[in-house]
């Protein structure tokens, strides 16, 4: 029996999950990457996978060219290549699979937009961290955004990594923290400033939960859950407003200011590799090719 394409990809994606071993986070990317290309194909009479042809995957590339965003822009060059990037690997597997289609070669990713990184000074965090004091927001949402700002613009930590910390992922006598990136575990230096905004804002809290950072809306007095990425980013454009800052400030924006300052400390590109959790090192060339904050 020949299995059609949306089965094929639940295939692949369980393939992905139980046999390869990859994050929850990336088996989702791909749902949604893949997802598209079958939305395309409902409407390109793509029903198997034989059907997927060169002539076809050219009208795809076309079609993700004209595609929007949630804020209404068209898909850069490197979200596309993420598609692409998805489908190329679930060609690559049904060529394994015996299964008749195009070969994975056929789908080669366009050239990469020369990236524009935004760095804040350290100015701009002192800004920042002044909006969060100056800001309506309950005692303990304050001590918990200064907290996060400065632990992310001091470890680099993704925000992915920083809503799923654990307290006891702290040693804040010794001032690290403990992460675990491609099962491999790691130990992040911290300040002793962070370890100070850290230590107030975990002893002022009165619930159980392990959760490093939580929400303290109403609705989340009974049961604390974490924060989602989505509230971090929320916050911060907040705060950035208030501090009047023209640029866009992101939690990868404090990611970012912390790879510069190592760049600019000279180090090399095997060291901001294994300090962002980079797999390549190929991402840190931008940190050695910029020259000042802002750029």
């Amino acid at each position: 029996m020949i299995k059609n394409l949306p089965d094929l990809i639940e295939d692949f994606l369980r393939y992905l999950k139980v046999q390869k071993g990859r994050t929850a986070l990336t088996v989702r990317n791909y749902r949604l990457y893949l997802k598209r290309f079958l939305n395309w194909g409902n409407t390109s009479r793509l029903a198997q996978a034989a059907d997927l042809t060169r002539e076809k995957l050219r009208d795809y590339r076309l079609w993700l060219t004209r595609q929007k965003s949630l804020s209404g822009t068209t898909l850069s060059s490197a979200t596309q290549n993420y598609h692409l990037t998805a489908l190329r690997s679930f060609v690559n597997y049904l060529r394994h699979k015996d299964v008749a289609t195009i070969p994975a070669s056929s789908i080669s990713l366009s050239p990469p937009q020369k990236r524009k990184v935004i760095f804040l000074t350290a100015n701009d965090r002192r800004s920042l961290l002044q909006a969060v004091g100056q800001s309506h927001e309950p005692t303990l949402v304050k001590m918990r955004d200064e907290a996060i700002i400065e632990l992310i613009a001091v470890s680099g930590l993704r925000v992915s990594e920083l809503v799923m910390l654990e307290k006891s992922q702290f040693n804040l006598s010794s001032v690290r923290l403990s992460i675990i990136r491609r099962s491999t575990a790691y130990d992040l230096p911290l300040t002793a400033e962070v370890c100070r905004l850290l230590k107030n804002y975990l002893e002022h809290r009165t619930d159980q939960t392990n959760h490093a950072f939580i929400r303290h809306d109403r609705a989340a007095d009974n049961k604390p859950g974490r924060l989602t990425p989505r509230s971090v980013q929320r916050s911060l454009e907040r705060y950035r407003k208030l501090a009047g800052l023209k640029q866009k400030v992101t939690p990868h924006t404090l990611r970012h200011s912390f790879a510069y300052q190592l760049a600019t400390q000279g180090a090399d590109l095997a060291t901001l590799q294994k300090s962002l959790g980079l797999k390549h090192p190929g991402g840190t060339h931008v940190y050695k090719e910029t020259n000042k904050p802002g750029d």
